[in-house]
């Protein structure tokens, strides 16, 4: 089915390959967050040990030669890389690492992290094509380092999926030199979800926020928004209505909350290469919200 997805995103005749949830189930209202985690049946990650990775999958792998050494990050040549990350217990993190060229161990470079859109099943590695497809081109220039995490539990809000990210994405800061000013947490559908709750629960480590053609979490209007994001949103999403995302900006606007919304005709849900246009004028947001704040920050 993602494959289906992937050879018929940029035509747009993509129809019902992942992520079957129904309009009616966010319509005129927001859509309850722990809606989205119904969307995934299984995650194979969720089943990934030390024990039950294969020779063949680590071959490629920064410790193939030591299993034990998966707790350690190393540094990375410039392209995507499957990675395998352990925290503290037997699970395995399984993510994609996009490092960018030219990058020298002293540059500050801006760190994203990608949250992968929901799926009936999930191969490891879940995000690897769409960071081509989508985010690298829409990163253009920033020359960011890119995490894309498989998803743990069957969903972004699960406290254990959100620890093991947030541990990883320590790790990423320590093995490479990141601007902790410019982290910057993005995703497509559920995963636009799960952008909400990263920001609404790490706001001293996200820097800004970028949905991308998903609703915001249930609890949205009890939160007090402290980290810039934009929203990026078609009038045309068969799965989330435009509607309920621009009232719920709309409510944050009004109590002075640095959130925006920009709307776009025409695309489908379905049609995720269709955004790099739209996401390139958040980018570009985004970036200038930075410069001002480093700017500031420099004069004081």
């Amino acid at each position: 089915m993602y494959s289906a997805f992937l050879s018929n995103a940029k035509t747009g005749k993509l129809r019902n390959s992942y992520e079957r949830f129904t309009a009616l189930s966010f319509q005129c209202a927001l859509l309850s967050f722990g809606l989205l985690t119904l969307a995934g049946a299984g995650c194979n990650n969720d089943d990934a040990t030390v024990d039950n990775i294969s020779a063949d999958e680590t071959a490629n792998g920064p410790n193939a030669s030591n299993k034990d050494n998966f707790r350690k990050l190393h540094r990375q040549n410039p392209g995507i890389h499957n990675q395998w990350w352990q925290k503290d217990d037997k699970t395995l993190l399984t993510f994609c690492l996009s490092v960018p060229a030219g990058l020298d161990p002293e540059d500050k470079v801006p760190l994203v992290l990608f949250l992968h859109q929901g799926a009936k099943t999930y191969t490891r590695f879940f995000a690897n094509d769409m960071l081509g497809l989508l985010v690298l081109p829409i990163l253009g220039d920033t020359r960011a380092i890119v995490v894309a995490p498989d998803i743990l539990d069957n969903s972004w809000t699960s406290e254990r999926n959100n620890e093991q990210i947030m541990a990883l994405l320590e790790e990423v800061c320590k093995t490479y030199t990141v601007d902790r000013d410019r982290i910057l947490v993005m995703g497509y559908s559920m995963g636009a979800s799960g952008v909400w709750q990263f920001v609404s629960r790490y706001p001293d480590f996200f820097t800004a926020g970028l949905p991308v053609a998903g609703g915001p979490i249930s609890n949205f209007a009890d939160i007090k928004w402290t980290v810039p994001m934009l929203c990026v949103q078609s009038t045309n999403d068969e799965v989330f209505p435009a509607i309920a995302l621009r009232r719920a900006v709309e409510q944050l606007q009004k109590i002075d909350m640095t959130v925006q919304l920009h709307e776009v005709n025409g695309i489908s849900h379905y049609s995720a290469a269709s955004y790099i246009e739209p996401c390139k004028y958040a980018i570009n947001w985004i970036k200038q919200g930075w410069d001002r704040k480093t700017a500031g920050e420099v004069s004081n």
